[in-house]
């Protein structure tokens, strides 16, 4: 086994395995299933990498709801979070926004109990928001106990 190491300019880090990678990857996957259980892992590792660079990235969130009872109240909660108004798809089910975000928003947002998934794309630099893109993630498309893994 070959170890690996990170120099970052001023330290070296190191020396690390293909084993140390994937103890770290599980632990950030169950951070992430923990912590924000309801958004989508891959826009929690793209808005990660972002934040690098950027406090609070352009994206268009896809919001996904249980039921529209409280089309009403989300619509609000993102309003005051966000700043700006949703458009809703799906008979309520399906709201969109654009905006800058962090992941205190998101949290914040993917708390309420009506919220069953949120995805997003970013929006680079120049271009407009093309409105909604996602399709809610159906039971068959996630493999056994992801699901329940991220509930």
């Amino acid at each position: 086994m070959e170890d690996y190491y990170f120099h970052d300019g001023n330290e070296q880090y190191g020396p690390f395995t293909l084993e140390d990678l994937k103890e770290k990857f599980n632990a950030y996957e169950n951070a992430m299933k923990t912590c924000l259980p309801k958004v989508d892992p891959k826009l929690v590792t793209e808005l990660l990498q972002l934040l690098k660079k950027d406090k609070a990235p352009m994206y268009t969130l896809e919001i996904f709801l249980n039921t529209n009872a409280n089309i009403d109240e989300m619509r609000d909660r993102v309003a005051r979070e966000t700043g700006e108004a949703a458009a809703v798809y799906d008979r309520g089910t399906h709201m969109v926004v654009a905006h800058r975000i962090t992941l205190e928003q998101l949290e914040e947002i993917s708390s309420h109990d009506d919220v069953d998934e949120i995805k997003g794309t970013h929006i680079t630099r120049g271009t407009a928001s093309i409105g909604p893109v996602f399709d809610r993630t159906r039971d068959e498309e996630y493999w056994e106990g992801q699901r329940d893994a991220y509930k």
